[in-house]
């Protein structure tokens, strides 16, 4: 009996962290299409301001990785850039 009982919790315990694991990443990774032309607008409005001020563009595999890690990662062009980041080469992106 006793035994059942921990087990009971044990599985309760892990399924309640299981939820929340899914949920952090299903939130990165559900950016809605309405999240992302926002988000870029807003970027091609800065990098026209930053232009029109005479200051380097931002970058939009930093940018983007910085707003959804997920999406960051569909982007061509920034896999490979990614990958070099996360696995140490901290030159890969401006963050």
């Amino acid at each position: 009996m006793r035994l059942m009982i921990a087990l009971g919790f044990v599985l309760v315990t892990l399924n309640g962290c299981a939820a929340v694991l899914v949920g952090g990443l299903m939130y990165d990774h559900a950016a809605s299409r309405e999240d992302k032309a926002k988000f870029t607008q807003n970027f091609q409005q800065q990098n026209l301001e930053r232009e029109k001020a005479g200051l380097t563009k931002l970058d939009w595999c930093s940018e983007v990785y910085k707003f959804s890690k997920s999406w960051a990662k569909e982007q061509p062009g920034c896999t490979e850039r990614i990958t070099r980041y996360e696995g140490g080469d901290h030159t890969a992106l401006a963050l």
